[in-house]
């Protein structure tokens, strides 16, 4: 299985997370120096003549996110008004990236990590 390193505690977290298990938080100034230290290294990987030498591939990284973003932006919307989910949480669903950031995205804006579920 190609992702079961990562299949399988995200199993049982969503187990936990059903079963209304709740655990501690991550103190919060270790999240900040996680995040600091990811967006670092991230940053690391990139020169700047490689981004120099090709202004095509550029373009059209450019362009395919920006249609992601669309495309997500769309499916929130939509998906917010036949699930009367506010569409904040419904962007955040759909949006195009890893789990870490939209962690990171969801603790920034206060929606919950994991959501919350709301009472029938």
């Amino acid at each position: 299985m190609p992702n079961a390193w990562m299949l399988g505690p995200l199993g049982v977290t969503v187990a936990l997370t059903l079963g209304e298990v709740s655990l501690s938080a991550i103190p919060t100034w270790l999240f900040k120096h996680g995040a600091t230290l990811d967006r670092v290294l991230a940053r690391l990987g990139i020169r700047a003549e490689s981004l120099r030498t090709s202004p095509r591939f550029i373009g059209m990284v450019c362009l395919s996110v920006a249609l992601a973003m669309l495309g997500s932006a769309l499916c929130a919307w939509g998906l917010a008004v036949l699930g009367s989910v506010p569409v904040s949480t419904m962007v955040l669903a759909t949006a195009p990236g890893g789990m870490a950031e939209m962690c990171v995205t969801a603790k920034v804006l206060q929606l919950g990590v994991p959501s919350s579920r709301q009472p029938m």
